[in-house]
């Protein structure tokens, strides 16, 4: 019951993403970016773990772009068939050359680093909830990375995404922090 509660919402969040209009998109998703940028705990953090932004998630490049410039060493996701994602540093954004659902992501020959390594994670979801649970894509990838870290995971969502609750399942874990473009809220997890 919860998994078709799930898919039907995961359908009516993508259309309602889909139409919002791609300025007021762009507007919206810049001042998330320019929160997530001033935030105390991702200016001290050493390692970040972002998420390649696609479609209409909101995007993560001027995240992704001035972790590079500020010298800290940035992890992207890299996703393989059976639900597994690790994390791996990359330096240049330009030599990303694999894919996996369309997403961008370090080559299958880059190590990986420990998620026990990462000071902040930027975590994406379709929506999130008051008590930072969130609604993926529906894959899993990112239930089973959430509690490998040691450190602050931050969801990244559109007000008009954040919900009072999102169905949730035992495996569903949630964000330290939830980041709109209107506030940040910190959570007690």
């Amino acid at each position: 019951m919860i998994a078709e509660e799930k898919t039907a919402l995961r359908l009516a969040l993508r259309r309602q993403a889909a139409g919002i209009p791609a300025d007021m998109r762009r507007e919206i998703d810049r001042a998330i970016a320019q929160r997530v940028l001033a935030f105390p705990a991702f200016q001290t953090a050493d390692t970040i773990f972002c998420f390649f932004s696609v479609g209409t998630e909101i995007d993560t490049h001027s995240i992704l772009e001035q972790s590079l410039q500020w010298g800290k060493t940035l992890c992207l996701p890299r996703c393989q068939p059976g639900g597994i994602m690790e994390p791996v540093a990359v330096s240049d954004l330009s030599a990303l050359t694999d894919t996996f659902f369309d997403i961008p992501q370090p080559d299958a020959d880059i190590p990986a680093v420990s998620p026990e390594t990462i000071d902040l994670a930027v975590i994406p979801g379709l929506a999130f909830d008051e008590q930072g649970y969130r609604l993926g894509q529906g894959g899993g990838y990112y239930d089973r990375f959430l509690p490998k870290l040691s450190g602050v995971s931050i969801g990244l969502c559109r007000r008009i995404a954040s919900l009072p609750a999102v169905p949730r399942e035992p495996h569903d874990y949630p964000v330290s922090i939830l980041v709109t473009e209107k506030e940040i809220t910190e959570f007690k997890n």
